[in-house]
């Protein structure tokens, strides 16, 4: 179980800093903030929170429910919520209260949105249910800590 733990924690690093919406999202919020690694920690919350409303269930349906269906449909969703965070910033920028909000509801948003990230922690499946879930909450957390740390180093960026 450490194993599947430890690897969970990794892709779920190593999905956070590899994805470009992820991070498109966040610069944004967190460019220049002293305590912008609050946006990251938000994010991150919302993130998990999303992987685990659309995990849990995919771990129910995956027999009648294609992924790749969802992954079409998440990725324009993620796309129109960069849409929407483009013309936020072009109209101004947030608060940081207002910046938390939007990064929990945007990584709430990319969390439900990611199917194609259920695909790093699929091979749990062959353990079984606790075993997928719990390497998705690993992922979960892996993925939070990730953004925190990228967030506090976009705080130090001056906008």
């Amino acid at each position: 179980m450490t194993t599947l733990a430890l690897t969970g924690l990794g892709s779920g690093a190593l999905h956070a800093l590899t994805g470009p919406d992820h991070v498109l999202s966040l610069a944004p919020l967190a460019a220049g903030r002293r305590d912008a690694w609050k946006v990251g920690l938000r994010w991150g919350v919302g993130h998990g929170l999303g992987t685990l409303v659309i995990g849990l269930p995919f771990l129910a349906l995956a027999q009648w429910v294609p992924l790749e269906w969802l992954a079409t449909w998440g990725e324009r969703l993620a796309g129109l919520t960069l849409i929407v965070l483009g013309v936020i910033a072009v109209r101004g920028g947030t608060s940081t209260k207002r910046a938390e909000g939007t990064a929990w509801v945007v990584g709430f948003v990319h969390g439900v949105c990611g199917a194609p990230a259920l695909l790093l922690v699929s091979p749990a499946l062959a353990w079984g249910a606790w075993a997928f879930t719990a390497s998705l909450v690993a992922f979960a957390v892996g993925s939070a800590l990730a953004i925190c740390a990228l967030t506090a180093l976009l705080g130090r960026a001056r906008g």
